[in-house]
């Protein structure tokens, strides 16, 4: 480490008066391709949290050590401090980037608005985890997307429209069941609400879940959830009705960028996330309702992909940009495959993530109710 970068860090430590209001940092940045954190990684990173204008990633835990290194007494403060805070043991000498992450949010957020359920885009949400963490607890709270709502008036029309996508879910851990083995249980309610003059922007959806998530063995260093469980499906006024299961598989892997941000070069500050998994449903339509593209008394199987990917950059916390596809293919007669497109940009307004502002684009068939949708929504995202 260079005499002048450690004099230039020097002169920033010293002249930082007070805590600046900033995102806490991105710990991909300090943690290896396991998921895991050394000591003097984790000790870098609570600098950063502490200075969020300097950054600390372009240091090595070596540089923490020297005798003339700047770092001594922040080093010292910090260390006691924050391991005293968060609950971590001192002594240790690896961490687990995701117990890291729990922990710092639990403590954090202690006196911050709390809910005994979550709130999210989608149900799945609750196992989006920073891959290497061998106990696959709750996901890392930035990775979830919101729920997201809306309303628009046209004055030259005199039409209302107003809109509602989102989850409500309460995730609820087994442990040594038959069969199973440890796996979380988690019952939800997603809605899919969209009120239009116009046929091909109105959707309406209401799908109740019971379902188990189950870490399965590691392959290698990819980390893979089985998301399975049973659902009914129905509309807002409980016309249509339809009940099966589903099955999901999802793989995680740190260094491809499979539900972990990656940076496109080294020390990069535009970072993308990925997200893939292979989607299965079946089961029966029992009534149609008004929904012109359900057959009453007729059997659905779909299968096929969901992709995601995240854009981000370090210049401009809480902005992101994300593309999704869903591709279910029916391998039923009378049933309709639902593709559905969407791509959307939003800005976190608040520290937490709590809220954001949102727009969005989407084109293609809903699933499950296979309703047809192309519409461009100004949102209000919301996630607890």
């Amino acid at each position: 480490m260079n005499t002048p970068k450690l004099g230039v860090l020097a002169a920033a430590i010293a002249g930082l008066t007070f805590q600046a209001i900033a995102a806490d940092p991105d710990i991909s940045k300090f943690c290896a391709t396991n998921g895991t954190m050394s000591k003097g990684a984790l000790e870098r990173y609570f600098i950063q949290k502490k200075y969020p204008g300097i950054d600390m990633s372009t240091f090595d835990d070596a540089s923490l050590t020297l005798t003339n290194s700047p770092f001594a007494k922040v080093r010292s403060d910090l260390g006691s401090q924050y391991f005293k805070k968060y609950k971590l043991d001192p002594d240790g000498q690896t961490f687990t980037t995701n117990d890291v992450l729990t922990k710092i949010k639990k403590i954090d957020e202690q006196g911050d608005i709390s809910l005994p359920f979550y709130i999210r885009e989608k149900w799945q949400d609750i196992k989006y985890f920073e891959p290497g963490d061998p106990t696959k607890t709750t996901d890392p709270y930035s990775k979830a997307k919101p729920a997201t709502f809306s309303y628009t008036h046209d004055f030259i029309k005199h039409d209302d429209q107003w809109s509602a996508h989102g989850a409500i879910f309460k995730d609820f851990a087994v442990k040594g069941a038959p069969l199973l083995g440890d796996f979380t249980f988690l019952p939800s309610v997603t809605l899919d609400k969209v009120t239009s003059s116009d046929p091909t922007k109105a959707v309406d959806s209401l799908v109740f879940r019971a379902d188990a998530v189950k870490s399965l063995p590691q392959l290698g260093s990819v980390y893979n959830d089985l998301r399975f469980g049973g659902l009914y499906a129905t509309d807002v006024n409980f016309r249509s009705s339809q009940g099966g299961g589903e099955l999901e598989w999802e793989p995680f892997q740190n260094h491809w960028g499979l539900g972990a941000y990656r940076g496109f070069v080294t020390d990069g500050h535009v970072l993308y996330r990925l997200r893939a998994y292979i989607h299965s449903e079946a089961g029966d339509v029992f009534d149609a309702g008004r929904n012109p593209n359900l057959k009453a008394n007729n059997g659905f199987v779909r299968v096929g992909p969901y992709a995601q990917v995240d854009l981000t950059s370090t210049w401009v916390p809480g902005l992101s940009l994300t593309a999704t596809w869903e591709d279910y293919e029916a391998l039923t007669g009378n049933t309709i495959s639902t593709r559905l497109f969407s791509a959307g940009i939003s800005y976190a307004i608040d520290p937490k993530e709590h809220f954001t502002i949102e727009a969005k684009y989407k084109n293609g068939r809903q699933p499950l109710t296979a309703e047809r949708q192309e519409s461009f929504e100004l949102d209000i995202g919301v996630k607890f």
